[in-house]
């Protein structure tokens, strides 16, 4: 008989999270999910040896659920740097980090869950909640990861198909955020650009880049609170991508055909 060899990873996160231990498969893949209690961080586990993975492909998995219920959730979700793999049995607990506790939104969570293959929404997915965990301490690199989402309708099609997808989202966003908006039109003026052009080029060069004539010092709060107002309007314009352009199922949907 094979030894077990356990993977045992901590699990943050403010979405949907099972509030008991319980058996799920995941791409047919049996894992153990156990919830936040009073003293214990919530967690993911499985079993490599009897499942037949090597760990990074076991990683890989994790990953894809957590970034396909931050999606679902519109929570980010992130694993712990405490985690533990090759043990002969699960890790009993991992002390508790989070304060804020997990938002259950359903009322059980699926015991059977099939994952998405498609490489484009995979990847949309994943900068999607890399954007929502850096949301939590970076807005500028939120900026840039909701930002990629849309990239590919600029380097496939040109910037004026990017410029002209924005437009009804921007004018939607004017009634959804309007003192934002109201910012960000006028940082748009001081810069001589409609602001669709600020948002994708301003505000991504300033995320990713360092010009010599648009030195960007994230401390200065003149600097730095372009990337605050321009959060939202590109996670909104990064989230209907991925619903409509893409057509990954909303949370609803999941929960649907995760049921059948």
């Amino acid at each position: 008989m094979t030894q077990p060899s356990w993977l045992n990873q901590p699990v943050f996160g403010f979405g949907v999270w099972p509030n008991q231990e319980i058996e799920v498969s995941i791409n047919d893949v049996e894992f153990t999910l156990r919830p936040q209690t009073i003293s214990s961080q919530a967690s993911i586990h499985l079993n490599l040896a009897a499942q037949n993975l090597e760990l990074n492909e076991a990683n890989s998995l994790i990953n894809k659920l957590l970034s396909l219920m931050c999606f679902c959730s519109d929570q980010p979700y992130w694993l712990g740097s405490n985690g533990l793999s090759g043990t002969v049995t699960k890790q009993s607990c991992f002390p508790k980090e989070q304060l804020r506790p997990f938002n259950r939104r359903i009322d059980k969570f699926p015991e059977t869950l099939y994952l998405l293959d498609n490489t484009d929404h995979l990847i949309s997915l994943a900068l999607y909640r890399e954007g929502k965990i850096s949301s939590i301490y970076s807005h500028a690199l939120a900026c840039l990861s909701f930002y990629k989402i849309i990239e590919p309708l600029k380097e496939n099609k040109g910037p004026e198909t990017l410029n002209d997808w924005m437009k009804p989202h921007l004018k939607a966003l004017e009634h959804i955020y309007p003192s934002g908006m109201k910012v960000l039109k006028e940082k748009a003026s001081d810069k001589n650009m409609p602001l669709s052009e600020y948002l994708f080029k301003h505000i991504r060069n300033g995320a990713a880049h360092l010009f010599l004539d648009t030195k960007i010092n994230l401390d200065e709060m003149h600097d730095s609170e372009a990337f605050y107002f321009a959060m939202y309007p590109l996670e909104y314009m990064a989230r209907n991508y991925i619903e409509e352009d893409l057509k990954v199922p909303t949370l609803l949907d999941w929960y649907k055909l995760s049921r059948n």
